[in-house]
């Protein structure tokens, strides 16, 4: 499995766990082609997109967006412009980054206070 996806995985039940006022999923951003028709292609999401989205229940609710990065892996510029447009919309964004790819513990850590951090 990817590293990434393990690392996803590992946030979603640690966030869901901690912080049960908030609500986490993973997005799914690709291009796809139907089977049996290479010719058409289909997009879903917007190049970008952070990996996870979710928000901490509340009056109002708070969205909040997570972008995983693992090992050597960096921001692209269509990751950069989301992050860009969640700031300017004052959607919280976190860039997590798990330089291990074998320990995710500290980056799940972040990942779980930084929910945390936007319970009313």
């Amino acid at each position: 499995m990817n590293p990434s996806t393990v690392l996803g995985n590992k946030v979603i039940m640690e966030v869901q766990r901690e912080v049960p006022s908030a609500r986490i999923f993973r997005r799914v951003v690709a291009v796809v082609h139907p089977v049996g028709q290479p010719d058409i292609t289909m997009r879903v999401g917007i190049e970008g997109q952070a990996d996870l989205y979710g928000f901490v229940t509340g009056r109002p609710a708070v969205p909040f967006e997570i972008e995983l990065k693992v090992g050597k892996d960096r921001e692209r510029p269509g990751q950069s412009a989301w992050k860009c447009l969640c700031s300017k919309m004052g959607i919280p964004h976190l860039a997590l980054h798990a330089k291990d790819k074998n320990n995710f513990s500290g980056a799940v850590a972040d990942a779980v206070a930084f929910v945390k951090s936007l319970e009313t």
